[in-house]
């Protein structure tokens, strides 16, 4: 079932090509996936597999990476590691976006959810994944996210 989503998934964004994701507007490029993972090869997997399926994606290592990289190309669809270290966790950072702008948000962590739910309460949370994580169902997360953003 997984399998035959991600196909359909592939053949609906194939004909959104990678190489717009820097157009001048939104109706032009396919919706922008920001990966905000402190742990390089979650990160860079992450990435390639969402490019695959044709989004554009960027990429932060920190919060404050996070936070400068979204103020001048605001994502579509946020997936933020809840701790990264120095600087804003990941709660914090979603936070300060959607109040920025509507961005739909994924949250993923190894440490229990229910705790990250209770943190993100009062954000627009699009879902919760405990590491590691599952790639396809990532995807279905975040076309679920792109679709109900592309409602508003």
């Amino acid at each position: 079932m997984a399998q035959e989503l991600l196909l359909e998934h592939k053949a609906t964004m194939s004909s959104m090509k990678s190489e717009n994701c820097h157009t001048s507007t939104p109706q032009e490029r396919p919706p922008v996936v920001m990966i905000v993972e402190d742990e390089p090869l979650a990160r860079e997997a992450a990435a390639r597999f969402l490019k695959t399926l044709g989004y554009c994606v960027t990429t932060a290592e920190n919060g404050d990476s996070a936070l400068t990289a979204g103020t001048k190309q605001p994502p579509d669809v946020l997936i933020c590691d809840w701790f990264l270290g120095d600087g804003p966790d990941g709660v914090e950072v979603a936070r300060i976006l959607q109040h920025q702008q509507y961005l739909a948000v994924i949250f993923m962590t190894s440490h229990p959810l229910d705790e990250l739910k209770a943190a993100s309460h009062d954000l627009n949370v699009s879902g919760y994944f405990h590491k590691p994580l599952s790639l396809p169902a990532l995807a279905n997360a975040v076309k679920t996210a792109v679709s109900s953003k592309h409602l508003r």
